[in-house]
């Protein structure tokens, strides 16, 4: 009886720790080892950013809206298959002149796309939180297959892993995440995302595997510190040191890239943060590639901990002390390898350290028992 109430309480514990996330930042970074994937980047993708150089050159920031209209309209003239600026047109320019000048760029151009933004402070049910005042929409007319969310939401220690695909408007509308627009514009048509108002996503006919906050988490391909995207200074590209012409049939992602200008996160891939315009890019990259994946459900990660933890106990109950050490060492490796293969092979990413710290309590209170028997003995 005894036994039965250890391997009960040890259930429990689990149960308790993982309901309340309470090695969360361990569990992060273990996690992060598993799930970085540095790879080539598609050359397609570009980044034409406003650097401190460009800002030396032209001017300090921000400049007004008929400069970035010209700027676009060199970029689309060009020939780029997409050109997408990571700012907000959501607010009447103080100059009607100006506005009049970015409407003719969109009107001109079906290549140029325009961010949306939600506000909210986390996404837990969105179809009954988000309200309509909570969209900003640019003032700008643009049809509507050429506008994209730009919304990244931060896990609890601030890193960017996971990627929100898409959001409901208050008519159910979901409005896809700019990554998921310019990514199909490169994916084969057999490969294209789709999704439905069910929340059911698609890359082709495969699905991808969206948590309840309609988050995916993907793979950077690059790192803050050492980026391997092409990064061109926009100043050039305004004072003809580049022809726009070297953007042809490239995704042009034009956006801050210089300290102060716009906020900046944590990735799993560095200490530095990144540019949310590069994150942009590396969420597009993740689609195209299809590195991505899901972590396990919380009910599901609890029920596993807790039953490692309670057959662990009574698998060591089994054997002698010193084979205990071994088979507990043989069962870590074990795990390790299960948790490599359905991340690998199933794009599933299971509780890691969370099992580890089960079968160890496992191994501990084993240990603790039979030295209490002994000496009762």
């Amino acid at each position: 009886m005894k036994k039965v109430i250890i391997a009960l309480v040890l259930g429990w514990t689990m149960i308790f720790l993982l309901h309340f996330d309470s090695f969360y930042f361990i569990e992060g970074i273990l996690s992060d080892k598993l799930t970085i994937k540095t790879r080539p980047i598609d050359p397609k993708i570009k980044i034409l950013a406003i650097d401190s150089e460009s800002l030396d050159k032209i001017g300090k920031f921000p400049w007004s809206r008929d400069t970035m209209a010209d700027l676009i309209d060199k970029i689309a003239t060009g020939g780029a298959t997409a050109v997408w600026t990571d700012f907000l047109f959501t607010e009447q320019s103080s100059d009607p002149e100006e506005d009049k000048a970015l409407a003719q760029v969109v009107a001109k151009h079906n290549n140029v796309y325009l961010p949306v933004r939600f506000q909210f402070e986390a996404l837990q049910k969105p179809k009954r939180e988000l309200e309509q005042e909570y969209l900003k929409l640019p003032v700008v007319d643009i049809p509507k297959d050429r506008l994209g969310h730009i919304n990244v939401l931060p896990d609890k220690d601030n890193v960017i892993r996971k990627a929100l695909l898409g959001i409901p408007n208050l008519e159910e509308e979901i409005i896809p995440s700019i990554d998921v627009r310019l990514a199909n514009l490169l994916l084969p048509e057999e490969s294209k995302i789709t999704w439905d108002q069910n929340y059911v996503w698609q890359r082709g006919g495969e699905i991808i595997p969206i948590d309840e906050r309609l988050l995916v988490g993907f793979a950077y391909a690059s790192s803050p510190a050492q980026s391997k995207h092409d990064i061109i200074p926009a100043w050039k590209v305004m004072q003809g040191k580049i022809d726009p012409a070297y953007f042809k049939d490239s995704l042009v992602l034009i956006g801050p890239y210089a300290p102060g200008l716009q906020d900046q996160f944590s990735t799993p891939m560095a200490k530095d943060q990144m540019y949310e315009v590069e994150i942009h890019a590396n969420i597009t990259q993740a689609l195209l590639d299809n590195e991505l994946y899901t972590k396990a459900s919380k009910s599901r990660a609890i029920i596993i901990v807790a039953l490692v933890a309670v057959i662990g106990f009574v698998l060591f109950d089994w054997v002698k002390a010193k084979l205990g050490a071994i088979i507990l060492f043989l069962l870590i490796i074990g795990h390790s390898g299960i948790v490599y293969y359905f991340y690998n092979s199933k794009a599933i990413l299971l509780p890691y350290f969370y099992t580890i710290i089960a079968l160890v309590l496992a191994y501990v209170a084993f240990m603790i028992n039979r030295h209490l028997e002994k000496r009762k003995e």
